[in-house]
């Protein structure tokens, strides 16, 4: 599975050098949910506008995990400071 982290590495330090290294802040990914709709019209638009997903919720938490720690390590790396991982208890 792709998480994108690759593209993270890739994209973010080319990104700085065009910034100047001027960044105010980074936005991080966020959990994965499945969509819930109400009524008949908006669970006719959220099919046609939108292709059918079939997702672990367990896989889609270990590709934002991973893509957040690429985003944190780039970050880091960046701004030479170390990173230490966090390890937060599941809910």
């Amino acid at each position: 599975m792709n998480c994108g982290a690759t593209s993270v590495t890739r994209i973010h330090p080319a990104f700085s050098r065009a910034a100047r290294g001027r960044i105010a802040g980074v936005d991080i990914v966020g959990d994965w949910s499945a969509v819930v709709t109400r009524g008949l019209l908006r669970r006719f638009l959220h099919w046609t506008e939108h292709p059918g997903l079939h997702l672990d919720p367990a896989d889609a938490d270990r590709c934002n995990e991973q893509t957040n720690r690429a985003i944190l390590e780039t970050v880091a790396e960046e701004l030479e400071v170390g990173v230490r991982p966090v390890m937060v208890p599941a809910a």
